[in-house]
């Protein structure tokens, strides 16, 4: 008797995982993502595509988690998969494509996002879901008008296709200080820096009042601050970047970047900045030999200061690695 319940209570918890259906897979999937937990997530896509094979929703949404973790070469086929089966549907598909495929491609992709987009604008009177189109718009906009800027910077029409989508971006969505910001970059490469330091302004404007869970994330204001940088606003930028680190104090690049900017104005607290992120890249040195190549190289360059003068922030702030921001040269990257 004994091994006839054990058989039974065997096959039970087979037959339990084989007869959640994709929605409750789905479920599933939604809530490992709430909390973080993408692995989790990608295995009950996986299973709820095996039961909905052309479910390009699936596909879409797994593809997405997929980017999210870094694995673009699946995502890549998931995304492409979706085009095949259904490529009018769904903007987010092309937009994701857009950012997995360079150049004309790339192009091509978001246009097709921002078509779709136009289409669902127009079949809706949610304001809300209104404004998130439009947000997705302005984005879209912005990413086709940078990659003039770097992929197709040598298209004979780059500076006046670039022109055209900031102009469009904007237009989509005036309070959104993306649009603004990609302004002040393509201004920055027609050398009017008046132009660019109105539209950093502007950009700054949209974001800095609010509460700060509402901010641009930390990859857009470290954006932010190297351009601040380039107009000459040293000041306002090293404001940008410690309120990063108030963040996350552990960010290489963004210790790097506010030495640089105390650098121009302040060379005591410059160094006591650097010398700090020199002991942070020390205990975590792969990944960041450009950047610690750059720090000693400004502190060669940095006048002598009065050591007492220099702030002991340095005890304060802890570090890691954080994403890449310098070119195969280590100078700092044009955004």
């Amino acid at each position: 008797m004994k091994r006839q319940i054990k058989v039974k209570r065997g096959k039970g918890r087979g037959n339990a995982r084989e007869l959640l259906g994709s929605k409750e897979l789905l479920q599933k999937a939604e809530k490992a993502i709430e909390r973080f937990e993408y692995d989790k997530a990608v295995n009950f896509y996986t299973r709820a595509l095996e039961l909905e094979p052309t479910n390009t929703s699936i596909m879409d949404d797994m593809a997405e988690i997929l980017l999210e973790m870094g694995d673009f070469t699946n995502a890549h086929q998931l995304l492409s998969r979706s085009i095949q089966l259904e490529p009018t549907s769904g903007a987010g598909k092309w937009l994701n494509f857009g950012q997995l495929v360079a150049a004309a491609d790339a192009v091509t992709s978001f246009q097709k996002g921002i078509e779709i987009l136009l289409q669902e604008k127009t079949k809706t009177t949610s304001e809300e879901e209104i404004t998130k189109i439009n947000k997705q718009l302005c984005t879209a906009c912005c990413s086709i008008a940078e990659i003039y800027m770097t992929d197709l910077c040598d298209e004979e029409t780059a500076e006046a296709s670039c022109v055209e989508w900031v102009g469009k971006a904007i237009e989509c969505d005036p309070q959104n200080p993306e649009g603004h910001q990609a302004l002040a970059s393509l201004s920055l490469s027609q050398k009017l820096t008046d132009k660019a330091k109105s539209a950093l302004q502007t950009s700054i404007s949209l974001w800095e009042p609010k509460e700060r869970e509402e901010w641009p994330s930390i990859s857009f204001r470290l954006a932010t601050s190297k351009l601040l940088m380039e107009v000459g606003e040293n000041e306002k930028a090293a404001e940008v970047l410690v309120s990063i680190l108030e963040e996350d104090a552990q960010l290489i690049d963004a210790n790097f970047l506010l030495g640089f900017a105390y650098s121009k104005f302040d060379p005591a607290e410059a160094k006591a900045i650097w010398t700090h992120t020199l002991s942070m890249i020390a205990k975590d040195p792969e990944g960041n030999e450009c950047i610690k190549e750059e720090i000693e190289k400004g502190l060669s360059t940095l006048p002598q200061v009065d050591e007492t003068q220099m702030v002991a922030n340095g005890e304060e702030e802890e570090g890691e690695e954080a994403w890449e921001d310098l070119d195969d040269d280590g100078d700092l990257m044009d955004t």
